[in-house]
């Protein structure tokens, strides 16, 4: 090996690697991609959360008052379905969040 092959930094090296810049034109497709991707995956969670909620809210309905997990709100009564959507949209941030 030769004296000036053992100096020449390594391809690994980060402090000798060279930085190349992306091209302008891809920044913001690649963007909208990340959004699109990001709001795929919350309307699947959010799809998965509603079933994963329904059977309990379903089974809240049946049950005495006194034994509800929910507490009771003041305003109109949302149906079973809306209930479980407003869990899952609830619990939904807090399990993407990195």
């Amino acid at each position: 090996m030769m004296k000036s092959e053992a100096l020449a930094p390594s391809a690994f090296d980060p402090f000798h690697s060279e930085v190349v810049p992306k091209p302008i034109a891809a920044e913001p497709l690649s963007r909208r991609r990340k959004r699109r991707a990001d709001q795929r995956e919350f309307k699947v969670t959010v799809a998965f959360l509603t079933a994963v909620f329904l059977p309990f809210v379903a089974v809240a309905r049946i049950i005495p008052g006194a034994w509800r997990p929910f507490a009771r709100s003041r305003s109109a009564p949302l149906s079973v379905f809306g209930q479980a959507k407003a869990a899952a949209n609830e619990i939904a941030p807090f399990m993407l969040s990195r």
